[in-house]
């Protein structure tokens, strides 16, 4: 069956959230309406649709022979880098006693504890103020992320950016079975006059689509006594029994309706006669496949009620408060030219939960705010902890009291522990990577998850790690501060706080630098990240991708086998941009940022020399015409006699 008809048909997409309890509950502030056009594959649905929903709940669809699971969660973390210079001190002291030849000599420095400090300047007030500015920095990072990555692709406003990705991704004259490529029920449903999807409009096949982004699952068994339900949250199979075929209607619901045009509804009605859906008078099966294009295209139609003959009614309720994001499940209802349900045919929606979805997904906005939020705080302090390694070991060193082992472990604390989390990084993406080329495919069997459910739980446990060890360095950071500001002066606590004084001053520009390499690194990365986009289109979601990645938003999808996007090509860019942006970019800072401090502290203890030198100057001028009053001193004149 197919169609010469090229203007996309809207497809409304629903998320629903799975609660502990069994309840489903649909999120209104995730909610996009998008137009599609025919499609490739299942893989390509995929791709796309992850790559346009964002990273808040993962993707999973399943149907009877064909699986596709994503990949998740690419975090990067620090790597330690460390810069060396040399501290030379210039002495400008004009005493005429000492030897003119030591002014400009380069000397040792002295202990940083026993470096002098102005009257007048103190470490608390630049420390507090530099820590303010890089916290409000920070949180505008944080809302311009959220914003302008997240808000933008879910909010209908902006629905002449979103349609257009969406759109073109896809290609004419595609049919149903390179959708469904598998054995006997894409081959049955091509065959079958008479075809219909739960949650779609028709597509320009013929055809009807639908995919599933779920944590939980269902499973509807038709036939002409039960409609039977399967809710397969937290892996037990529990069947319930709806309703009979004696009743008249049907309703199963995931919310409460608030409109009829806010409601998706798949309706088998036992009496033949006229329904209304969308302001078009619909008789039968056939004039609702003979005007699939008559339906507007357009964002306000949302509502597919079909009228069939010979069958029960159900009604299956998706919308509440406009919350029109994902498509909760997928379900194909075969009829017969007939128009009456075929007997014990069963369609399975078989969404195994994500493997690499650690938490609840209804908590994912919160977990990411204070992810994000830790895993700037943490590049910028850790950053500063680079940058003046030289200067913090020799406190450490110059101390009177022996510090042994523990000046090591304070000094590289940080670098231990980010290698730990960079193994478990990399484990985690050789895990995935191994899945996506070796994970199981179209002969998996939907009854066993064990193997399945093994990955998973070590995806979350790994993410479980990283999240944990970014929110204990955060917390400690949080502590050493404070203790830093009690600590009194001259003591080692003191050198380490001037330390980190000294480096923030310059985290707002590091910051910006970095992002000046992330842009130009994500326009050369437009290869992966667009496919036929356009220009703009293109590089703005290269650079939103990058940014959601290194602002600690993980979740970049590895796609499947057969698929245009190279899972190992991920793989690399991933490990690429771990080495760059925590590695390379921040010893580059170290190196200049090091320097600049250097030339800063010389400059200040120079002018501090030439200040103490002028008032010796003017104590000896004093002195010397106060003789000049009183006369010769009797020493003096003694020696002349």
């Amino acid at each position: 069956m197919t169609s010469t008809a090229t203007s996309p048909l809207p497809l409304t997409l629903v998320k629903v959230h799975y609660c502990p309890n069994g309840e489903k509950v649909s999120s209104s502030a995730d909610s996009v309406k998008v137009y599609l056009a025919s499609t490739d594959t299942f893989q390509e649905l995929q791709r796309n649709a992850e790559d346009f929903f964002g990273t808040t709940t993962p993707m999973c669809l399943k149907d009877e022979a064909n699986a596709i699971y994503p990949s998740t969660h690419l975090a990067t973390r620090h790597a330690d880098s460390r810069s060396v210079v040399r501290l030379v001190k210039a002495n400008f002291d004009m005493d005429d006693n000492e030897s003119v030849r030591t002014r400009h000599a380069p000397q040792a420095p002295e202990p940083p504890e026993q470096l002098n400090v102005p009257e007048g300047r103190t470490h608390r007030k630049p420390l507090i103020r530099e820590l303010v500015i890089h916290c409000i920095f920070t949180a505008a990072l944080l809302c311009t992320n959220y914003v302008v990555v997240d808000s933008s692709w879910r909010n209908q406003s902006s629905k002449s950016v979103q349609n257009r990705l969406i759109y073109s991704e896809y290609t004419e004259g595609s049919n149903f079975k390179d959708i469904y490529n598998y054995n006997t029920l894409g081959q049955w449903m091509l065959n079958s006059a008479d075809l219909g999807i739960f949650a779609s409009d028709f597509d320009n096949s013929g055809s009807v689509l639908a995919f599933t982004r779920l944590v939980g699952g269902i499973e509807f068994k038709i036939d002409h006594k039960k409609v039977v339900v399967r809710n397969e949250s937290s892996r037990n199979l529990q069947d319930t029994i709806i309703s009979n075929a004696d009743e008249t209607f049907v309703e199963y619901k995931y919310v409460n309706p608030v409109t009829f045009n806010d409601t998706i509804a798949y309706a088998l009605n036992e009496s033949s006669g006229p329904r209304v859906v969308s302001g078009q008078l619909i008789n039968t099966w056939n004039d609702i496949l003979a005007s699939r294009y008559q339906y507007p295209h357009n964002n306000s139609f949302n509502c597919n009620c079909y009228t069939l003959t010979n069958a029960i009614r159900m009604r299956f309720t998706l919308f509440c408060n406009n919350a029109e994001l994902y498509v909760n499940s997928e379900f194909i209802f075969s009829l017969s030219p007939g128009g009456t349900i075929i007997p014990s045919y069963t369609f399975r929606v078989f969404p195994i939960e994500p493997p690499w979805n650690g938490l609840p997904p209804r908590n994912d906005d919160v977990v990411r705010s204070f992810k994000l939020l830790s895993t700037w705080l943490f590049i910028g302090f850790y950053t500063m902890v680079i940058v003046n390694t030289r200067t913090l070991n020799k406190a450490m060193v110059s101390s009177k009291r022996r510090t042994g082992s523990y000046k090591y472990f304070f000094m590289n604390g940080w670098t231990i522990v980010q290698i730990l989390s960079n193994l478990l990084n990399y484990l985690n993406l050789a895990l995935r990577v191994w899945y996506s080329y070796f994970g199981p495919r179209r002969d998996f069997d939907p009854n066993n998850i064990t193997e399945y459910v093994n990955l998973a739980d070590v995806g979350r446990l790994f993410k479980m790690i990283q999240f944990v060890s970014a929110l204990c360095i955060f917390f400690s950071l949080i502590l050493f501060i404070l203790f830093f500001e009690l600590a009194p002066k001259g003591s080692m606590w003191f050198v380490i706080s001037a330390t980190i004084n000294r480096a923030s001053s310059s985290m707002n520009a590091a910051v910006i630098l970095c992002f000046l390499f992330i842009s130009s690194f994500a326009i050369m990365a437009n290869n992966i990240y667009g496919y036929r986009m356009g220009p703009f289109a293109t590089v703005w979601r290269s650079i939103t991708s990058m940014v959601r990645l290194l602002m600690g938003d993980d979740e970049i999808y590895l796609s499947m086998r057969n698929s245009r996007q190279n899972p190992m090509a991920l793989a690399f860019m991933i490990v690429f941009l771990s080495l760059f942006y925590f590695v390379l970019l921040p010893l580059f800072i170290s190196m200049f940022t090091d320097a600049y401090f250097l030339r800063r502290q010389m400059n200040d203890e120079i002018l501090q020399h030439l200040k103490e030198n002028m008032e010796r100057q003017q104590q000896r001028q004093v002195e010397k015409k106060e003789l000049d009053k009183k006369g010769r001193s009797p020493s003096r004149a003694k020696a002349l006699k």
